[in-house]
């Protein structure tokens, strides 16, 4: 990108943050549960409880290193093992306070004429404040008033979080680092010894139905692999050993 093109972006994008704070003055933070729920008790409402997996990231670059297939793998994950019918997915890069609404409210219309909750991993993905910046100001939450917006972007559909809504911003993120890791084979810290005699049969055991279950069901060996933890010609050479 040249200098001219960056400085033309830096102004533009400082004019629609400007629009934004004097359309959302700074004020108390709002509490998320009032607009968003748990999707735990959502589950014990709705025994067949249907939803549009919704995954969102800032930047292009996050996308590009697999973030939002991440997010969504995670999700898919947690739907399967919840008894959660999934009828759709959406996914967008932005900032969580702007450029959203259109998004937002596409999410919703996939969800509406199935009678779906929107369903994301925790309430960050749906929105942030217009005042949040990840360097310097972390911890600020939306206001009523951006929760409100997000409400009627939504349409009135129910938006739901694996993570309760008013989880701590710190383990939030403690959460999506972990995610990340865990998607990418990357479990982070110290190397570790070496595994213990019988390890491995003990993993197959342990997720060889799992494997077998997705793959009859349709599931790619790179959906197989995020959902499970399992290396794709792993999970490869046990269909075709014990399937």
């Amino acid at each position: 990108m040249s200098n001219r093109r960056r400085k033309n972006k830096h102004k533009r994008g400082a004019s629609v943050k400007r629009r934004l704070q004097g359309k959302y003055p700074s004020g108390p933070a709002g509490k998320a549960s009032n607009f968003i729920r748990h999707v735990d008790v959502l589950r014990g409402e709705q025994p067949h409880l249907k939803a549009v997996l919704t995954a969102r990231v800032s930047e292009r670059f996050q996308d590009h290193k697999g973030n939002l297939d991440g997010q969504l793998s995670r999700l898919r994950k947690f739907a399967h093992e919840n008894g959660i019918t999934i009828v759709g997915e959406y996914k967008w890069v932005g900032s969580g306070s702007w450029k959203e609404p259109g998004d937002r409210e596409a999410a919703a219309d996939l969800a509406i004429p199935q009678g779906a909750v929107l369903l994301a991993e925790s309430t960050d993905r749906f929105i942030r404040s217009v005042y949040f910046n990840t360097k310097e100001n972390p911890s600020v939450q939306p206001t009523d008033a951006e929760y409100q917006d997000l409400r009627n972007a939504t349409k009135g559909v129910i938006l739901a979080t694996v993570l309760h809504p008013d989880t701590h911003w710190k383990e939030v993120r403690s959460y999506q680092t972990k995610r990340g890791q865990q998607t990418k084979g990357n479990k982070g810290g110290r190397l570790k010894k070496k595994p213990r005699p019988g390890y491995k049969k003990e993993r197959r055991l342990e997720q060889l139905p799992h494997v077998l279950r997705l793959r009859s069901k349709g599931a790619s060996w790179g959906d197989i692999s995020a959902l499970t933890g399992v290396a794709k010609g792993t999970a490869a050479d046990w269909v075709k050993r014990y399937g």
